[in-house]
């Protein structure tokens, strides 16, 4: 389970240890952040062979999505845009 990962263009994203929020440092020096889904957290990166890099959303107990807590989301490394995609295993 990664919380660091080298995207494409050379950015680097990172989850804080709390989970939270993914701040991404582009090569330019600039960072933005990509927040995850109401009552959830981020908790690793994932790659999927189809989507690339994804990362892992993980929702309080009291939040679950079709009865899961935790799920792979698609991430627009360019708008910082996310989608779920599907139960993590």
């Amino acid at each position: 389970m990664s919380k660091t990962a080298k995207l494409p263009t050379g950015a680097i994203a990172d989850i804080p240890r709390t989970g939270g929020s993914i701040f991404v440092e582009g090569g330019s020096g600039g960072v933005y952040e990509i927040v995850p889904p109401r009552n959830a957290v981020f908790y690793c990166f994932h790659k999927d062979a189809k989507h690339g890099l994804c990362v892992v959303v993980t929702y309080h107990p009291r939040y679950k999505v079709d009865n899961r807590r935790d799920w792979i989301f698609t991430v627009d490394w360019k708008t910082g845009a996310i989608k779920r995609l599907k139960p993590w295993a």
